[in-house]
């Protein structure tokens, strides 16, 4: 009496349960080549996509600064309309003045974090903050606003601006 084999299909796993060694090198050239792929694409997001990404962040931060080293110059500065300077390089111009002394967790928390930061013999801090088309260095003594200077950086010409519109003066 022989024994007989039976075949059992299983659907999910094919027809064919055993491959042969030419078909299962097939195979894995092609998982080869899959993977390769993938991590050329993945390479290329990397090198291309991810600067670009970068950049384009860093130029919004830029123009979101610039915008509000603006918007503090236009609350931060005011004209004194009932003077004119006489005489010198700016005769007939209104002097202009700070409106209030703000300390330096408030500028740096209406301007944000500045560009530069240096400290005086004396003990006072500059901070600079430098946007797309401004540039603005408030120099405090101790912890409290006394000098704003506000520049245009393509012409280079700006004002330096005191607590006192005595010593206001352009450049």
């Amino acid at each position: 009496m022989g024994f007989r084999s039976v075949r059992t299909i299983r659907p999910w796993m094919g027809d064919n349960l055993l491959m042969s060694s030419r078909d299962s090198g097939a195979i894995w050239t092609r998982a080869l080549l899959i993977q390769l792929t993938i991590i050329l694409a993945l390479a290329a997001v990397l090198k291309f996509y991810m600067p670009g990404m970068e950049k384009r962040r860093e130029a919004a931060v830029v123009r979101d600064r610039e915008a509000r080293i603006q918007a503090f110059a236009r609350t931060m500065i005011v004209t004194d309309t009932t003077r004119k300077i006489p005489s010198g390089p700016n005769a007939g111009q209104h002097p202009q003045k700070l409106l209030h002394q703000d300390s330096l967790d408030e500028v740096q928390r209406a301007l944000g974090a500045p560009t530069t930061e240096s400290r005086d013999i004396r003990g006072g801090d500059h901070l600079t903050w430098a946007g797309t088309d401004h540039r603005m260095e408030a120099a405090f003594d101790r912890g409290v606003l006394y000098n704003l200077m506000y520049e245009d950086i393509r012409t280079g010409h700006g004002v330096t601006v005191y607590e006192s519109a005595a010593e206001w003066q352009t450049y």
